[in-house]
């Protein structure tokens, strides 16, 4: 049987990689070139395709109006669009894990394809490095995305993959499906937690959506197995009884918690906890968990609860900067807003999110200096620490926030390189996205150029050059001076 749309489809797919354009010039004084333009792996150099003719043959054998005034450039050769190929020259590079001396690094079909001093390229656009580092798009392992303008925002700051931890099922299915279908250009990749599993009136059901819930430890693998069947990349467990937060919520109790974390990692995926105390944590990583997404503030960290996390090897998203700006005056936040790197980019949104505050944080039971200090020790002892902002959540940002909270690790003992590394490599090595993180051969480019070297002072960070999302420029767009 003939395939007609079948034979529709490659004849429109050919069409999309090959046309010709036409490209009309007002000057009788110039002659003309051709060449070509298709999306082509194996680029005919230009000079190959080309050849001159005198105006006065084009304006005798093509008789439109004006046409002695008026130059055509057919395309018809195979070059490169420009941006297919990027090649950057002498630049440092943070891989992830290191920083390399001065290099070259192209990019090719969205992707790192090469690195070496001697790299060269004569169909890439050339972005000299000299100063600067280039730098793994940043992760935020703890987010909460609900339109499109935050993704796009986190990408203005660098920051080219979110980790949502808690969303509308429906929601995140779309963004999905538009990054799966090449739709999502310009903005930050986004995975999720879907629906969080937590109780009938406890955290996660106040946000004015409706939640699923889990009311015994009997449904636990049913409504993990319903969370898979929505596509969830991971499951998030919430155990919150608000008492740091002088509240009383209802929370999921021991068996619940064991059977909801079994019933994940029955089905190859990982649990993650929403914790909101010390003892929290230390049940949560007693029952095996994989990472809490919240670090505590109610009170000092102990050795026992140290070694506890280090045997189970937990990792820990602390999410400091939300916590630090529950007690922080909407002044304390000049800094930020007002730096000369991100100015021109704060938006009113950005700048609202981040001067509000939780109300009656006056009254939470958190004390800033036991998360430091607990996230200090931690990473003494080995436990992988992860960069996470919970944005847009008061006091924070989407992508802005991410650089303070770089600030915070580094103040907790990360060195700039690691604090780094948990924002990229270390991030991915943890939420087992094997594609990004790294700049290396085969690694998606995602990529972030800085002014400086972050490595010495992690504050160079901030000085973003331009941001490159599968090795397409990202628009960062500044913000009117009238606003």
């Amino acid at each position: 049987m003939l395939d007609v749309e079948g034979q529709q489809e490659k004849r429109k797919a050919a069409r999309r990689r090959s046309f010709p354009i036409a490209l009309v010039v007002s000057d009788k004084r110039l002659a003309f070139l051709i060449a070509a333009c298709r999306f082509d792996k194996s680029p005919t150099p230009f000079a190959e395709k080309s050849f001159v003719m005198p105006m006065s043959k084009l304006s005798t054998n093509f008789p439109w109006p004006g046409a002695t005034t008026c130059l055509i450039v057919l395309l018809l050769a195979t070059v490169p669009l420009w941006g297919d190929e990027i090649l950057f020259q002498e630049v440092r590079v943070f891989d992830g894990t290191e920083l390399l001396p001065a290099t070259n690094v192209l990019v090719r079909d969205g992707k790192i394809a090469e690195i070496g001093e001697e790299i060269t390229s004569d169909s890439a656009e050339l972005i000299s490095g000299r100063g600067k580092t280039l730098l793994p798009g940043f992760i935020d392992c703890h987010v909460h995305a609900f339109f499109p303008a935050q993704l796009q925002q986190a990408a203005t700051f660098g920051t080219t993959t979110v980790l949502d931890m808690m969303s509308i099922p429906r929601m995140a299915a779309l963004y999905r499906q538009q990054q799966a279908d090449g739709k999502s250009a310009g903005r930050a990749d986004f995975y999720s937690a879907g629906a969080a599993v937590t109780v009938v009136g406890g955290h996660g059901t106040q946000f004015g959506f409706q939640v699923p819930t889990l009311n015994s430890a009997e449904e636990a693998d049913q409504f993990v197995a319903d969370r898979m069947e929505e596509g969830s990349d991971y499951i998030k467990i919430i155990y919150d009884d608000g008492a740091a937060y002088s509240m009383d919520l209802p929370t999921l109790d021991e068996p619940m918690l064991a059977a909801a974390i079994k019933a994940t990692h029955d089905r190859g995926k990982m649990a993650v906890a929403h914790i909101g105390s010390r003892e929290g944590a230390r049940l949560l990583i007693s029952l095996g968990v994989d990472g809490l997404v919240h670090g505590f503030a109610d009170a000092p960290i102990d050795d026992e609860l140290i070694a506890l996390a280090k045997e189970k090897e937990v990792f820990i998203v602390p999410t400091m900067v939300v916590t630090k700006m529950m007690r922080e005056p909407p002044e304390a936040t000049a800094g930020l807003l007002d730096d000369p790197a991100f100015a021109p980019f704060v938006n009113p949104m950005i700048r609202t999110s981040v001067r509000t505050r939780f109300p009656g944080s006056d009254r939470f039971k958190v004390n800033f200096a036991h998360m430091i200090e607990a996230i200090g020790k931690l990473h003494q002892a080995g436990v992988p620490i992860l960069a996470g902002t919970d944005a847009p959540n008061p006091g924070t940002a989407h992508g802005i926030s991410l650089h303070q909270e770089l600030d915070l690790l580094v103040e907790a003992g990360l060195t700039p390189l690691e604090a780094l590394a948990s924002t990229t490599s270390v991030a991915a090595q943890h939420f087992q996205l094997e594609d990004r993180g790294h700049i290396a051969v085969g690694k998606i480019a995602d990529l972030v150029l800085v002014d400086g070297d972050p490595t010495d002072d992690i504050r160079v960070v901030r000085k973003i050059v331009n941001v490159w999302k599968s090795g397409k420029l990202v628009k960062r767009v500044k913000v009117p001076q009238d606003e």
